[in-house]
């Protein structure tokens, strides 16, 4: 199994942080903050073993309200799930306001110059302004949050989910290096869902050409993770700014939210 991987029987992309170095030479504690894709899929043995061996206690949902609805989270006993839609829509609808899914949307950005790569970027940018509000509220969360685990998702796990595990593992005093390492995982963990979906979209559109953008919007892309960073720098002047002024993370938050997460 691979570090960080929980093994779990239907949800490829679930983890632990723990052990990730952090703060003054800190690792996260094991069992505390957990990572993962949506869980409607979750076997009754992956359930079990989130709240038995993990002490699972709080989930957090970043998925949009209709995305919610269609894949519920499993009812489990004992943890509080809190919605906290980054998006009012996954970033992609259509004039009458519905949810535009993959193979649309590949086909859409086939033969544009910045292709999937371009919207992606954008949307990264956008969890900087358009979606800060849920992830200061998430940051509230965590420090609540005394014993037992947290577990955040959206459907894949890799970009509203990736997006908050970058920003906690950057104000738990993580490397920036250490953060894209980590948010680069999904390509591993999920890789062979991801070229799943890609290739259903050329056997659903009978476009091959699609296939390109499909793979840009589905993989997990360093360029993505820098845009979340530049914009950073560009809206607010530098990345401590950010956290200060937007998520309200001051240094004597920063220093609660280790003193919860790190080991001594």
């Amino acid at each position: 199994m691979e570090i960080g991987r929980i093994a779990l029987k239907k949800l490829l992309n679930t983890r632990d942080l723990g052990g990730i170095a952090a703060a003054d030479g800190r690792k996260i504690k094991p069992k505390r903050l957990l990572r993962s894709g949506a869980l409607f899929e979750a076997a009754p043995e992956d359930c079990e073993m989130l709240v038995q061996d993990y002490g699972l206690k709080v989930v957090v949902d970043f998925r949009t309200s209709a995305e919610r609805a269609g894949s519920p989270d499993p009812e489990l006993p004992g943890v509080e799930n809190f919605h906290l839609p980054v998006y009012d829509s996954v970033g992609v609808t259509r004039k009458d306001g519905s949810d535009e899914d993959l193979s649309g949307l590949a086909i859409r950005l086939t033969g544009h110059a910045a292709g999937g790569d371009g919207w992606m970027t954008e949307l990264y940018r956008g969890f900087v302004t358009s979606g800060v509000a849920k992830y200061k509220q998430f940051f509230a969360l965590l420090l609540e949050q005394r014993e037992g685990a947290v577990l955040w998702h959206c459907t894949a796990g890799k970009d509203r989910a990736g997006t908050a595990s970058a920003l906690l593992l950057r104000a738990l005093g993580a490397s920036r290096e250490t953060a894209l390492a980590d948010y680069l995982k999904t390509n591993d963990f999920a890789g062979e869902l991801l070229d799943f979906l890609a290739e259903e979209v050329v056997k659903k559109t009978g476009h091959p050409e699609a296939k390109a953008a499909a793979y840009q919007i589905v993989r997990a892309g360093k360029a993505y993770f820098d845009a979340l960073f530049d914009e950073m720098d560009k809206v607010y002047g530098s990345e401590e700014a950010f956290f200060e002024g937007a998520l309200g993370l001051t240094q004597g938050k920063r220093a609660q939210l280790r003193a919860l997460y790190l080991e001594s």
